[in-house]
């Protein structure tokens, strides 16, 4: 398979199966997909890297290059239960996907292959270290309600063209604020 232009900036962990026996994952809860033997089987032999632009997401699936991509912050001390979710999430995604030869999203195939690992069929993570206030680069304050619209990548709207939702045009004007400014689950 040609490289994607992309790959200089993923950092390869190794493969599927070989990280689900390092962490200990393989013979209590991925071996419950094993009936899916052709997705099992080529999930097993995907590869796994850490993303570098990832920003929210804690991890994504690419069935057709057989990869694995999680967020790096899942890779530290003290994350392991995020990890394993995240990571179980993903490789759901791939035997699903390549059992049924087509994307499956959150369908019931894929909520079959999760419930079949003993994970919760869940679609969104709430991992604070992963929410956009937590990796914001840009702030923007609503003066009228005080709330905070964080972004992880600079709007490309002009700050004086835009308002908040809540309190409309005339009460929603926005300042900039700096993040490092905002304590941390603010």
């Amino acid at each position: 398979m040609p490289n994607h232009p992309l790959d200089h900036r993923l950092r390869d962990l190794g493969s599927v199966a070989g990280l689900a026996a390092r962490w200990q994952l393989l013979d209590g809860r991925l071996h419950g997909a094993a009936a899916l033997s052709c997705g099992f089987a080529a999930c097993m032999a995907a590869s796994v890297s850490a993303g570098r632009r990832m920003r929210t997401r804690a991890g994504s699936a690419w069935p057709g290059r057989r990869l694995i991509m999680l967020h790096p912050d899942l890779l530290r001390p003290g994350h392991e239960a995020d990890r394993d979710q995240t990571f179980l999430h993903e490789c759901a995604h791939l035997i699903a996907d390549l059992e049924h030869g087509r994307s499956c999203g959150h369908d019931a195939r894929w909520r079959a292959v999760m419930l079949a690992i003993g994970e919760v069929p869940a679609t969104t993570h709430r991992i604070d270290y992963l929410q956009a206030a937590a990796q914001a680069r840009v702030i923007w304050r609503c003066t009228g309600c005080g709330r905070d619209h964080a972004f992880v990548r600079r709007p490309r709207r002009a700050l004086r063209s835009c308002h908040c939702r809540a309190c409309g045009p005339e009460r929603g004007r926005l300042i900039e604020i700096d993040p490092a400014a905002v304590p941390p689950g603010a």
